[in-house]
């Protein structure tokens, strides 16, 4: 019955899918985040229970007058949460490609003199690449093919996907970095496999001044495990809440936060994580 139910709301849904509205952000309080009713309904249902566990760790990562990438921005609900709480000293660039999801994210940022939209794809190397736009949330767009969990999702949405592919910009971190004078505290990576290349991307920024790292890990495990324990970094999973240390591939979850022993002596701390 209940999954009845489910599937009729979802139709539901589905049918108002050209209705927007707008919301109080559940944690940035101060900004209003304008919605799509079925794209984006994870946001707007689940409210502030959404990402909890990882809103609770920028809290605890950022303070005011740093400075954070927001690297797959979507339409900008951790985006206005990472601008919270750096506040309006500080900075946050908030990369995004997808023409599906760049209308709202700019109208979702605009009233913060904070943030600066960045309309491209991150990857190993600055050029053009191919961005393969789903339209039930926007959410898993991705870059060289389509992404590999989105059958999935089109069965939870009752809803097939149709997809468009696109050519976009795209830019390394180390660039953007030394074009806007800019060394970032913490990156939150969330593009939907192309993790790896994001990370092959900023081997500066990586090497000189490591931030904080948050991502959602979807393939390329032991690449990336190599390359972040290679720079010195401690890998913590973090999918279900509480941190776990990672010392092997498998170890690593769909949340991944890697901190710098060098750099992160204070959130080791605030955490209760061993250096």
């Amino acid at each position: 019955m209940r999954s009845v139910l489910r599937r009729l709301v979802l139709r539901g849904l589905w049918l108002g899918r050209g209705i927007d509205f707008s919301i109080r952000h559940p944690w940035a309080r101060e900004s209003r985040v304008r919605l799509n009713l079925f794209r984006h309904k994870g946001y707007w249902y689940h409210g502030r229970a959404r990402e909890a566990g990882t809103m609770q760790l920028f809290q605890k990562l950022l303070r005011p007058g740093q400075v954070a990438f927001d690297v797959g921005a979507h339409v900008g609900w951790i985006t206005l949460w990472l601008a919270h709480l750096v506040g309006p000293q500080g900075r946050v660039l908030a990369f995004e490609p997808g023409s599906n999801n760049l209308g709202y994210l700019r109208r979702n940022v605009a009233p913060l003199a904070q943030v600066r939209v960045v309309e491209a794809a991150v990857g190993a190397a600055e050029g053009q690449a191919t961005l393969f736009e789903e339209s039930l949330t926007g959410q898993n767009n991705a870059i060289g093919a389509p992404y590999h969990r989105l059958a999935g999702n089109e069965a939870a949405n009752v809803a097939a996907a149709r997809i468009t592919e696109r050519s976009v910009a795209m830019v390394t971190l180390d660039a953007v970095a030394a074009r806007e004078g800019l060394r970032p505290d913490l990156v939150k990576i969330d593009v939907e496999g192309h993790e790896l290349a994001v990370l092959q991307g900023m081997p500066r920024l990586l090497a000189e001044a490591p931030p904080a790292l948050l991502l959602e890990i979807t393939r390329d495990h032991a690449a990336i495990l190599a390359l972040l324990q290679g720079a010195g970094y401690q890998l913590f999973a973090a999918h279900t809440g509480a941190l776990r240390k990672v010392v092997a591939a498998r170890d690593l979850s769909f949340n991944t936060l890697a901190l710098h022993p060098s750099r992160h002596q204070a959130a080791f701390g605030a955490l209760g994580l061993p250096v």
